[in-house]
């Protein structure tokens, strides 16, 4: 709704991915808030390291909060992945009340990622449904002030040689689509249900500028703003970077992208023939 919009729109989310707390905080420990860098780390958390230490593990981040501020940056916590899909669902569901109900009213949180890629190597769907109905369920009752969401496990399929999909969308060949569309083990049934459920959309991504286009497609005919919690470049940035403006797309890569392609970064305006 208008809050996501209100709470994202501060700025285009320009920003690095992280596979762990320690990693992101080493990597902030030696930058500064300066024009192209970064401002905002996906980072993920992992539930195994918690459960060995609960309160250490909000106190690492909450420094990794501290220091990625210092470095003029906010924080998208991404809790779960499909290796933890088996555990005990009251131990997931008191995981994510333990962390986000900590951080709820934490301006430096950007959003929350409740479970990146559901189903992208488990192949038991119902499982995978019941995680992601246990954990939104837990975390709205929390009330967070910021936006919470989940990535699903979802691609575009191989388009052919010379393939123009702006026309194929613009005429509506297909299934509006949603019918090149690649859900891993899980199916276009989850997709849909986990972006009705999500206060932004969110992606993650390696593909070509013209798949990654497909795909934003389908994610804006739900009206909210869109963010790739993991960017994977394929090695051409400008034709990347060129359609991430054009799509107003945030995103997060996991490798580093070279600030002088940021310095004055800004999503293309939108507009129409009068």
């Amino acid at each position: 709704g208008w809050e996501s919009w209100q709470w994202m729109n501060r700025h285009p989310v320009t920003g690095r991915h992280f596979a762990s707390p320690q990693a992101a905080i080493e990597w902030a420990q030696t930058q500064t808030a300066t024009p192209g860098a970064p401002g905002s780390l996906s980072v993920m958390l992992d539930y195994r390291t918690y459960a060995a230490d609960k309160e250490g593990y909000v106190e690492l981040l909450d420094s990794l909060l501290d220091v990625a501020a210092g470095a003029g940056c906010s924080v998208l916590p991404i809790l779960l992945s499909d290796r933890y899909a088996t555990t005990l669902p009251r131990l997931l569901v008191k995981y994510a009340e333990d962390i986000v109900g900590h951080f709820a009213q934490d301006s430096r949180i950007l959003a929350w990622d409740l479970y990146h890629l559901p189903a992208a190597t488990v192949s038991n769907i119902t499982v995978v449904e019941q995680v992601l109905d246990n954990l939104f369920t837990a975390v709205r009752a929390l009330s967070p002030v910021q936006p919470v969401a989940a990535t699903p496990a979802v691609c575009t399929g191989t388009l052919e040689e010379g393939f123009d999909y702006i026309a194929a969308l613009t005429h509506f060949q297909g299934s509006g689509g949603w019918d090149r569309l690649n859900h891993y083990k899980g199916d276009v049934g989850l997709t849909y249900s986990i972006w009705c459920r999500s206060d932004i959309i969110c992606i993650d991504t390696n593909q070509s500028p013209a798949q990654v286009g497909w795909l934003l497609s389908q994610t804006k005919k739900f009206g909210r703003p869109v963010l790739c919690t993991k960017w994977t470049p394929k090695g051409d940035l400008d034709a990347e970077l060129t359609n991430f403006k054009d799509m107003h797309l945030g995103w997060f890569a996991d490798s580093e992208v070279d600030a002088s392609m940021l310095t004055n970064y800004s999503f293309q305006q939108i507009s129409s023939t009068r």
